[in-house]
């Protein structure tokens, strides 16, 4: 409606009134009556396309640009998503490495002695533990 009136005011024509209008005047005639519609000058067709294509741009760059909904924040969230799903994937392969864990440290005891010893420095009973570096030496400096 707004896009009309502007294209009426640049055609320099007045909106006009249908036969509700006033009291005390009979536009009843005007329903039959046509005017002759008039061209544009070329100042207003000027006019007319510099209103439209300010229009276009407008809407394109609120279709780009616009927040949460524009393409740019549409790309945003593919790469988000397909972050996340890479994230996911990761979490999978790491939950059945632990799960195979579980199952080695429940099923092996060879496995389950051997984590027992080298993590925990845990002994049989009547065993000993000599411990033969040097005193203030790190083990991983030799």
């Amino acid at each position: 409606m707004l896009l009309l009136s502007v294209l009426a005011v640049l055609a320099g024509e007045e909106m006009g009134v249908t036969s509700s209008g006033g009291p005390g005047r009979d536009y009843s005639d005007m329903q039959t009556r046509k005017k002759p519609k008039k061209k544009l000058t070329p100042l207003q067709q000027n006019r007319l396309l510099k209103i439209s294509l300010l229009i276009v741009c407008g809407t394109l760059l609120w279709l780009l640009f616009a927040p949460g909904t524009g393409v740019f924040g549409l790309l945003k969230l593919r790469q988000e998503t397909a972050r996340l799903e890479r994230q996911t994937e990761e979490l999978i392969k790491s939950n059945e490495a632990l799960r195979a864990e579980i199952d080695r440290l429940k099923n092996d005891p060879d496995y389950l002695e051997r984590i027992a010893r080298e993590k925990y420095g845990l002994l049989k009973k009547n065993e000993q533990m000599f411990d033969f570096s040097r005193p203030g030496s790190d083990d991983s400096s030799n």
